[in-house]
């Protein structure tokens, strides 16, 4: 399991973290000013390093969550090779946006700050399925 789920769940949810570095860190940083910003707490700001540490904690948990559910399921799966990763993220994506489209409906949150991070997602999740069934293929 350590072989299996751990690492590459370790691994994959570094290249996460570093994507969110350069996507909402850095490129498109200026998406959080957009009105309304009700969502935004300025407790957040002023926490900066903290929050970015807890927000990179959670993005581990959840790649190593992600490639433990895989691992459960990955031969059930529909498709071969990257496209059993993707579809395996299709799925996990549409669980996120449903639960996501509740919070939508329910907060002050700027329509181009849900559609950044419904796309942000999207392709997120999108990397990992794949890393993660290129990974499964290579160590059967």
């Amino acid at each position: 399991m350590i072989k299996r789920v751990w690492i590459p769940g370790i691994i994959f949810g570094l290249v996460l973290n570093l994507y969110s570095a350069i996507t909402c860190l850095g490129l498109f940083r200026w998406i959080y000013l957009d009105e309304p910003m009700g969502v935004l707490n300025p407790l957040i700001l002023k926490l900066a390093p903290s929050w970015i540490l807890i927000f990179g904690l959670l993005n581990l948990v959840f790649s190593v969550i992600f490639v433990f559910l895989y691992s459960l399921i990955h031969k059930n799966i529909p498709g071969k090779g990257i496209f059993k990763g993707i579809n395996f993220s299709l799925f996990v994506f549409l669980l996120w946006f449903v639960f996501f489209l509740k919070t939508y409906i329910s907060m002050t949150l700027s329509p181009m700050l849900f559609l950044y991070w419904s796309i942000n997602t999207l392709i997120a999740i999108s990397m990992l399925g794949i890393l993660t069934s290129i990974f499964f293929d290579k160590y059967k």
